[in-house]
């Protein structure tokens, strides 16, 4: 092996990382209610956030993955810039 990725495993991350916001929206929009009232020439609403544990369990779970790929981003490119070229690729 040379060090690259191959198809398989670029697509694969790509679609993790498209996963995440995903599960992140689809998780928060569960925790949402709303509630609209229309009348003749108004709109009155409600929106209500009843997070159950579980919610909570998995928006930080989300949350921690997505902090350990942008925190390993932000140190490569502070490798690269500082011209360690290993990191840069």
């Amino acid at each position: 092996m040379n060090g690259r990725a191959t198809v398989f495993g670029i697509i694969v991350f790509h679609i993790g990382l498209i996963g995440l916001p995903l599960g992140f929206l689809i998780n928060l929009l569960s925790m949402l209610t709303v509630k609209l009232i229309f009348e003749k020439w108004s709109i009155s609403g409600k929106i209500s956030f009843l997070p159950k544990p579980i919610n909570l369990i998995i928006g930080l779970i989300g949350f921690l993955i997505a902090l350990i790929f942008v925190g390993h981003l932000i140190i490569d490119s502070i490798a690269c810039l500082n011209g360690n070229m290993s990191a840069c690729d």
